[in-house]
């Protein structure tokens, strides 16, 4: 029988189901026969380990080799601390609960298999805070992007709704993943040809790899050469049009040097100095003139790429645009025989655009209300479709047609979307130009229509995860496959294990430190970096804090347990 009360009691012999909330049991049986016995079983031994803690503290206090304070252990041996088994000013090792093992087991090394045959099964999240355009579809229509030291290729499942399914979709959502990075991904690229994608990683030894992202293996590994300097990172990759050519930029100091490989053989054709600046993003112009844009803080250059030889033109703002930093650029293919246009995102919100030569031609002032953070342009899908998307700080995304005007805006600020937050870090359109996959600051990933109604595909995003600084709380409830997530961006997430997607968030107003399950499931408790501890109710479809307790002396530390 479903108990409606909790304070109902399930008796002997009572198959016990708790009270149902969206459908799933989150009361534990604590009160069938078994459980009762196990739990006085339980207190007995409690009991015990309480009076040999008591009794080797007054051992000690007489031999006078204390373990901790001589008061401190009479007190606890006299019952005069808050608990002789849990005094709080008694470490456990002290109470004679808990003790070194007698030997460490060796650490593992990144990446290394477990033992006891356990295997990576789901990844939630992405990691899109550091990148920028590093969130790509592959030839298949699968998503493919960063998660940490992982690259995440994720097959969402059958639409029902999509009356063009095609062979390779999967019936229920499913990942492949490149694991092959020893520090975090900094960047991604799609071949032309939507089946290789290359990842760059920072690190004391960072390389590029090249995965198949229909099977996850990795096929090659690229390694920049800096002339005996530190790359510190690989901060930007770009196939070429007919993806044979790859080219890197990395983060040696004072040089940012800018590598040519070749995609077949791994083998590094050339390398150029781009400067003193970091590069922040690389694309190669879609004829066959081997241009390369790159523009990173405060410049821009053009590389020349022929043979064994690559060559650097500094970029010239010109009186028209202000010298600032540009955080992307692509290029957009021009109609008939013209010449393709460099377009270039801006800190400041505008676009920049270089039609011939190497200074600045044309600016769009006002493009966004904050910086131009992801930009991707390619050849017109449809005779009026749209041939570029930008997406900012302001957390709208613009597709421009052709003729450079705006002709669809998406604003992630809208609740429809269900986003946390709404700062754009990568856009693309699918294959046939319908959809647009969306990346943001938050780890969320969506698609959209590319239509005026910019409808949200899947109702709510795809991918989602903690966005800012460390997460720090996790607990497992007691009975549901479910986890609880507590993190310093704020939020407490819960995680359903078997529908392998986020069920419930809660914004907290606050970083958070822990978090854990009441016994029952009713409730998680959030310990915040502030001190305070917020009691959250489950009960309800919408989570709610009921209580908040705060320390009495003001303000302290965080709440870490």
């Amino acid at each position: 029988p479903v108990l409606q009360d909790p304070e109902d009691k399930v008796e002997d012999g009572e198959d016990y189901l708790g009270p149902s909330v969206l459908g799933r049991a989150l009361m534990p049986p604590l009160f069938k026969a078994e459980v009762k016995r196990d739990l006085e079983a339980l207190q007995e031994l409690r009991d015990q380990a309480t009076e040999d803690a008591k009794a080797k503290a007054k051992e000690d206090a007489r031999a006078n080799k204390p373990p901790f304070a001589e008061d401190e252990a009479l007190a606890l041996a006299e019952g005069k601390g808050e608990s002789g088994l849990f005094a709080a000013s008694a470490p456990l090792f002290a109470q004679g609960l808990a003790c070194a093992p007698s030997k460490l087991p060796k650490p593992l090394m990144a990446l290394e298999p477990v033992p006891g045959g356990l295997a990576l099964e789901w990844v939630h999240g992405a990691s899109l805070q550091g990148t920028r355009g590093a969130v790509r579809y592959n030839l298949d229509g699968e998503l493919v992007y960063p998660a940490g030291a992982l690259c995440v290729v994720l097959n969402k499942g059958i639409d029902p709704e999509d009356e063009e399914e095609t062979p390779v979709q999967a019936p229920v959502p499913s990942q492949r993943v490149v694991a092959v990075h020893t520090g975090l991904v900094t960047c991604l690229a799609m071949s032309p040809q939507g089946l290789v994608v290359a990842t760059g990683q920072q690190g004391p030894d960072p390389f590029v790899a090249l995965s198949d992202s229909r099977t996850g293996k990795v096929t090659r590994k690229l390694v920049p050469e800096c002339d005996g300097r530190d790359p510190g990172a690989v901060t930007a990759v770009a196939f070429s049009p007919d993806g044979l050519l790859l080219a890197c930029a990395t983060l040696d100091e004072g040089f940012n040097t800018v590598h040519v490989f070749s995609a077949g053989d791994g083998e590094l054709r050339s390398k150029c100095a781009a400067g003193p600046n970091k590069v922040m993003g690389l694309a190669w112009a879609p004829d066959a003139t081997g241009r390369l844009l790159g523009v990173g803080v405060d410049h821009f250059n053009l590389f020349f790429s022929a043979g064994r030889c690559l060559t650097r033109k500094r970029g010239i703002f010109g009186p028209s645009a202000a010298k600032q930093t540009l955080l992307c650029c692509d290029w957009l293919p021009a109609a008939e025989d013209a010449p393709p246009v460099a377009c270039m995102g801006a800190q400041d919100g505008s676009l920049l655009k270089l039609t011939e030569g190497r200074t600045v031609t044309d600016v769009v002032e006002g493009a966004h209300a904050g910086g131009v953070t992801a930009l991707s342009c390619w050849a017109l899908k449809q005779e009026d479709g749209p041939a570029m998307a930008t997406g900012g700080r302001d957390g709208v995304v613009k597709l421009y047609g052709a003729d450079g005007e705006p002709k669809i805006t998406i604003n992630l600020r809208d609740a429809k979307y269900k986003v946390y937050k709404w700062h754009v870090k990568s856009v693309i359109l699918n294959r046939d130009g319908r959809k647009v996959l969306i990346g943001t600051n938050g780890s969320e990933i969506l698609e959209v229509s590319a239509t005026e109604e910019a409808a949200d595909l899947n109702q709510g995003p795809l991918v989602t995860g903690h966005c800012r600084k460390a997460l720090l709380g996790l607990s497992a409830h007691p009975i549901q496959p479910e986890v609880a997530t507590a993190g310093q961006d704020g939020s407490l997430r819960l995680w359903g294990l078997s529908e392998k997607k986020i069920s419930r968030m809660l914004p907290l107003g606050g970083e958070a430190a822990s978090c854990a399950y009441s016994p029952d499931g009713y409730m998680v408790a959030v310990g915040m970096c502030d001190g305070r501890v917020l009691i959250v109710s489950l009960l309800k479809v919408e989570l709610d804090v009921v209580k908040e307790l705060k320390p009495e002396a003001g303000p302290s530390g965080p709440v870490t347990a």
